[in-house]
């Protein structure tokens, strides 16, 4: 097996080992999948949670000791991180959208079908803004220094979004017109500046022990 997909199987296995502290997440989640103007935000705490969770548990296992001892490299280490993220966040998104369309059978309906679309679109864009800034904080301060930035851009973007509603609304009523390789072009120019930007950063980094 190619070693990037190995060490995404890992995370995998470490994900499902921390059970116990996603069940929280999990429930926040599923309630805010049901609200169309939390379901982004649904969207980056189910990312938080399941990603960084494990990125903090392998800096505080002091895993990189362990990497040094396989056949792969740091660029490796560091697109096996992305992979990881970034298919956790297609399946949230999924599984969020899934929630939300089930639960008009049993309640009124808070999304029509072309809302849920945009909803879900909305929430994936956000995701992989939010993943391409934080992943390479994480990965090349630690996750305690991380920390920081994460709660400044959840807490800027929480308060964002529950005072302007109707400017998220219009920005992704504009993107749905727009042609999707357009709608998604300035989220990958960011995604690929700041990757890049991190995988230097990472292949120079000396590994500390976090305190």
């Amino acid at each position: 097996m190619n070693p990037v997909f190995s060490l995404v199987k890992s995370d995998y296995i470490k994900l499902l080992a921390l059970k116990r502290t996603m069940l929280l997440f999990a429930v926040a989640s599923l309630v805010f999948s049901v609200i169309p103007i939390l379901f982004s935000a649904g969207i980056i705490i189910s990312v938080y949670a399941a990603v960084f969770s494990v990125l903090s548990y392998d800096q505080a296992s002091s895993v990189h000791h362990f990497y040094c001892a396989l056949p792969v490299n740091r660029s490796q280490i560091y697109n096996s991180s992305y992979l990881f993220g970034f298919s956790l966040l297609f399946f949230l998104s999924a599984v969020m959208g899934l929630v939300a369309w089930l639960s008009s059978f049993f309640t009124p309906p808070d999304f029509t079908a072309g809302g849920l679309a945009i909803n879900i679109l909305l929430g994936i864009g956000v995701g992989i803004i939010y993943l391409s800034i934080m992943l390479p904080f994480n990965l090349c301060l630690g996750t305690q220094k991380a920390r920081i930035v994460n709660i400044l851009f959840y807490v800027g973007f929480f308060i964002f979004t529950m005072n302007h509603r109707d400017v998220l609304l219009g920005i992704a009523l504009y993107l749905s017109e727009l042609p999707f390789y357009l709608a998604f072009l300035p989220v990958l120019l960011l995604l690929f500046l700041f990757y890049f930007l991190g995988l230097i950063i990472y292949n120079k980094k000396e590994f500390k022990e976090e305190s």
